[in-house]
């Protein structure tokens, strides 16, 4: 019979406040929508920015050791990359990030790329037009550069003052690659090396032919072009993934963080609403101790309601998560990434949301928040216990 007063006691106490109850429910739903939300939210992009980067996983990248001094890749060292990793694929790079020309009566800056005609065909779609063959002076345009610039097949582009016809325009790449090409014009290597002579390739991407010859060839490559001196800078695109992964994964909980505190400062709001509750029922109180209540007894009413309230707060708050996290992978996510559902690296909203990492976040921030609310209840409740009963009694 006592519990069931309790009880009574405790939606009594709900009721009498509605306003002020909605209020602090609020606050630890706002903050358990933070945490859970942006957990989600980057655990979409991290699987995103994984599987982006999927088929490029039997990639070793080389480039020369700037921090030793090292600009360019020289030929030879080109040569015995193809050497030691033959039969695997080798695309040596020419790269000018700051490239100088003039398009009709427009002076313009762009990004220039040099590769082999075969390599061309392989890494890119030509959208309208064809691609490189030989090395006669030509280009291919990326398609953004070409939209901006109102470029076509046949259109000349004067690249450091030599004409460069326009052979084709790209299809617009989405997603990672190994070469980014949608602001940049690709001439072939030999054109390249007439406009600008380079000392040395930038860097060389190695295609191993299966997965696991990737470390047995990063190995080869570290052993042999670095055996004097630590002249390049190996990296497999596991390495890249794992710091990219890191770096997101970092970034995720930093946000989750953030919202973690908007949970707490909402837990200071219960502990206000609680302690209110504890005054105006002082006289309850009083009178529940004279007909045998015990102060845990008394305790335990304003725990039993700062639980219902951290449940159904937390519990509102991880539906809302569900989608609002669905709504920033929707808007947000093909921004950060750079790719729509038509991509190869796009993850479907529904994948995200079922994926393990945003279920920990789920049930992280519906735990979180009915902790915080109980933790901040604590003193209130035990300070309702400690009520005299014949000083509760005489309370207006």
């Amino acid at each position: 019979m006592v519990k069931n007063i309790f009880w009574s006691m405790t939606f009594k106490i709900l009721k009498r406040h509605k306003t002020r109850t909605l209020l602090a429910v609020l606050g630890i739903i706002i903050g358990v929508v933070a945490i859970s939300s942006i957990g989600i939210f980057g655990t979409g992009l991290q699987l995103s920015t994984e599987r982006q980067f999927e088929d490029m996983a039997n990639e070793i990248h080389v480039t020369p050791n700037r921090k030793k001094g090292y600009e360019f890749l020289t030929r030879e060292q080109n040569k015995n990359i193809e050497r030691i990793v033959s039969p695997a694929e080798v695309i040596p790079i020419y790269q000018e990030p700051d490239g100088k020309g003039q398009i009709r009566e427009e002076r313009v800056r762009f990004t220039v790329y040099g590769l082999k005609p075969e390599t061309v065909a392989i890494l890119f779609e030509v959208q309208t037009g064809r691609t490189l063959r030989g090395n006669k002076p030509q280009c291919l345009v990326g398609y953004d550069f070409a939209d901006d610039h109102e470029l076509r097949v046949g259109s000349s582009v004067y690249i450091e003052g030599k004409p460069i016809s326009v052979k084709g325009v790209l299809k617009k790449v989405q997603g990672a690659a190994v070469i980014y090409p949608n602001n940049a014009l690709i001439l072939a290597e030999r054109t390249y090396e007439d406009v600008y002579s380079p000392e040395g390739y930038d860097w060389a991407v190695i295609k191993a032919d299966k997965l696991e010859r990737v470390g047995p060839l990063e190995e080869l490559l570290r052993a042999n072009l670095n055996k004097h001196k630590d002249t390049v800078s190996i990296r497999t695109m596991s390495d890249i993934i794992a710091t990219i992964t890191e770096v997101v994964g970092t970034i995720a909980i930093t946000l989750a963080a953030i919202g973690a505190i908007s949970l707490l400062v909402a837990g200071i709001g219960i502990a206000n609403v609680m302690l209110m509750s504890v005054m105006e029922e002082t006289r309850n109180i009083g009178i529940m101790r004279a007909i045998g209540a015990y102060p845990g007894e008394i305790k335990n009413i304003f725990l039993y309601e700062s639980l219902l309230l951290g449940c159904a707060s937390s519990l509102v708050g991880t539906l809302l998560s569900i989608a609002s996290g669905y709504l920033l992978n929707i808007v947000l996510l093909p921004t950060f990434i750079g790719a729509d559902s038509s991509s190869v690296g796009f993850v479907s909203p529904l994948e995200i949301l079922s994926a393990p990492g945003s279920l920990v976040y789920m049930g992280l921030g519906f735990a979180f928040g009915i902790f915080v609310t109980m933790i901040c209840s604590l003193y209130p409740a035990l300070k309702a216990s400690k009520v005299d009963p014949i000083i509760a009694l005489r309370a207006e």
